[in-house]
Formats: C-alpha cells, structure tokens, sequence
C-alpha cells in the first residue's frame, strides 16, 4: 500500500507575508506551523517582482 502526502496551495497573499518577514504579525503559530519550513524559506529567497501584478487577499 503506498500513502501519497497532499499538496496544499498556499495563498499569494501568505507568500508574501513570508517575503516581508511578516507572517509572525499576521498569523498564529499553530497556523504557521502548518506551514512547511521548506515553503516558507523559499518564499523568503523570492523576488519581490515575482508576483508584482497579482492582487493581493485582504486578511
């Protein structure tokens, strides 16, 4: 029997947050922690032109 993991997408406006070093502010650590340390260190290494036409999510 194999077990596959899910993937999760993860909204623009979250990888943002880990651009900016602003996750901590904005979210709780129970839902950061359900974030891969993996995603987050690569959103931090974006550049900041990466999404720079995509509308942002009001939180």
């Amino acid at each position: 029997m194999h077990h596959f993991s899910t993937r999760k997408s993860w909204d623009t406006a979250v990888k943002h947050l880990a651009r900016q070093r602003l996750l901590h502010d904005i979210l709780t650590p129970q839902q950061i922690a359900s974030i891969p340390r993996s995603n987050i260190s690569r959103w931090k290494n974006e550049t900041a032109t990466k999404y720079a036409f995509v509308k942002l999510t009001t939180l």
